[in-house]
């Protein structure tokens, strides 16, 4: 296992066994394998850059999949987010803000996440409360990374 920190003393945890797993379905020669896939309200987008840079840095060295860089045109929304979640990520970090619960996108995302989760016995979601805000019912029972608390210390 590898514990990772950013910035102010927040932990990201990492189990590296996932790294061998074959649970993810067939695997092609074409198929990208993320570490996890980013769930993010658009106004948060800033942050989101600032925290891939962090762990996509060599230092570290995660891929993550993050809608607004990575998925192609052409493509359903909704299929796509549910099949890259389920196929080829191995975590889901969801980004909590006022405007994350006022995404539907977000939500959707967040609900599939958590039905895997619950179907594989494992857990999947890592949540990043971001800016205060109100945490959703599915999430409210996980542990969490709380960044809003990284200004007092």
């Amino acid at each position: 296992m590898v514990f990772l920190t950013f910035p102010s003393d927040q932990l990201l945890h990492y189990d590296a066994s996932l790294e061998s797993s074959s649970s993810k379905g067939e695997a092609t020669e074409r198929t990208i394998w993320y570490d996890a896939y980013v769930c993010y309200a658009d106004s948060d987008l800033d942050f989101v850059r600032r925290l891939t840079a962090h762990l996509e840095s060599p230092a570290i060295g995660f891929r993550l999949f993050l809608r607004d860089r990575d998925l192609l045109g052409g493509a359903w929304v909704y299929e796509t987010f549910a099949q890259l979640i389920e196929s080829q990520c191995r975590r889901v970090i969801v980004i909590l803000s006022p405007e994350f619960l006022l995404s539907p996108d977000c939500k959707f995302q967040a609900q599939f996440a958590t039905g895997l989760a619950i179907e594989k016995r494992s857990r999947v979601l890592i949540p990043v409360i971001y800016k205060q805000c109100s945490i959703p019912s599915i999430i409210r029972l996980l542990t969490k990374i709380d960044m809003t608390t990284s200004s007092s210390s």
